[in-house]
């Protein structure tokens, strides 16, 4: 972090690195945590900041906002309903309620790869989100059926994958974790973000990764007064509405 010395304001730095994860400080490069903080200080103007990096194979979207309920449905839902496909991402929330998150993403085809437009468009997508009160933020706004589908010339195979769901509340002091494992599908982070939305629960950070057809996630998880889970009717909604939803 002696590279950031000269580039970013040493105050602004300070607090955010103090109310971050630590493995957050593993996770990106000092140019990127630069970044972080120059999106974050726009947020005085606008609900959402975000920056796209084009890389040759995929393009990386950060994004920062406040903390709010229904976030990640938000977030997920308006990748999805711009032509994204999501193969990971990395999600983390600050102490003082901004979330800052990366999401890799396939890059868009050609006719469709500005990230000018890209950017515009997504924002516009969260504004949407951003201005739906909750109780109508579910299918009917980001439906799966309006969702766009790879081309294909032929027939894929179809494999079997069932999925895999586990609880705990061991690995960490202040989060529950679950871990999901199943076969790729569209929408799946927005599925699996709507299922803590309804079951009461809030993502303070996650690990997303997309292998072939195959996505291994993991979430930190508390409800909605930032304790662990404890109630066993509330573990066992959550568990059996996700492999609900995985299975679909």
């Amino acid at each position: 972090l002696e590279q950031l010395s000269g580039e970013v304001e040493p105050q602004a730095l300070q607090y955010h690195l103090a109310t971050i994860p630590e493995l957050y400080v593993a996770t990106f490069s000092p140019e990127e945590i630069k970044h972080h903080i120059a999106l974050i200080a726009r947020l005085d103007q606008e609900p959402y900041s975000l920056k796209i990096s084009v890389q040759e194979s995929y393009w990386e979207i950060s994004l920062v906002a406040h903390d709010e309920d229904a976030l990640l449905c938000r977030v997920t839902g308006s990748m999805s309903r711009a032509g994204l496909s999501i193969l990971g991402a990395r999600i983390f929330t600050r102490t003082d309620g901004i979330a800052l998150d990366k999401f890799v993403v396939v890059a868009p085809p050609v006719g469709r790869n500005n990230p000018s437009i890209l950017e515009k468009r997504l924002l516009e997508e969260l504004r949407k989100g951003h201005d739906t009160t909750l109780d109508r933020l579910d299918m009917e706004n980001f439906s799966l059926k309006d969702m766009p589908r790879p081309v294909v010339s032929v027939k894929p195979i179809e494999v079997t994958m069932p999925a895999e769901v586990s609880f705990s509340n061991e690995f960490s002091d202040t989060y529950s974790t679950i871990d999901l494992t199943c076969k790729d599908q569209i929408g799946l982070f927005y599925r699996v973000a709507k299922v803590f939305y309804d079951c009461g629960l809030k993502v303070h950070g996650a690990v997303l990764t997309t292998e072939a057809d195959k996505a291994s996630d993991a979430f930190y998880v508390t409800d909605r007064e930032n304790k662990k889970i404890g109630d066993d009717e509330t573990i066992e909604k959550v568990m059996h509405e996700l492999r609900d939803q995985l299975s679909t």
